[in-house]
């Protein structure tokens, strides 16, 4: 029978992380999201098409995911929530890998193995081997 104490620890942050290799960036990590960073995800998104419709939710869908999963070696976010457009109006190459394996490791894609997208790489830091979610 599951008590309080077994939820809270199935519960617990367990962010899996890959190490990526995407055109341009070395020891690239992409990350799962927490709950709290889909739930604002989620918020910015219904937002977004209140204001400006639904084109503009999807202009900043794929960015929107991938400024919450691209990650350090820690797990550490670099890019700020703030940083969505700009990376909207970048390189697809990137943000749609680091989008996609952002939604896998957050357990958003059902139906979906952990094979990464085929512009991604995964591999261990400094090598050409590739790496296990961890």
């Amino acid at each position: 029978m599951m008590d309080r104490a077994k939820l809270l620890q199935a519960v617990k942050p367990q962010v899996r992380k890959l190490n990526v290799s995407l055109p341009g960036c070395d020891d690239l990590y992409v990350r799962g999201m927490t709950a709290a960073e889909h739930d604002t995800f989620t918020l910015e998104q219904m937002e977004l098409r209140k204001s400006g419709g639904q084109a503009a939710a999807l202009d900043l869908y794929s960015a929107g995911i991938a400024v919450r999963c691209l990650c350090d070696s820690d797990g550490n976010r670099i890019l700020a929530d703030s940083d969505a457009a700009a990376l909207a109006a970048g390189s697809t190459a990137i943000v749609g890998p680091a989008s996609d394996m952002g939604l896998l490791l957050s357990g958003m894609l059902e139906g979906m193995t952990e094979k990464k997208p085929a512009s991604a790489k995964t591999r261990k830091p400094g090598s050409g081997t590739k790496s296990r979610a961890s």
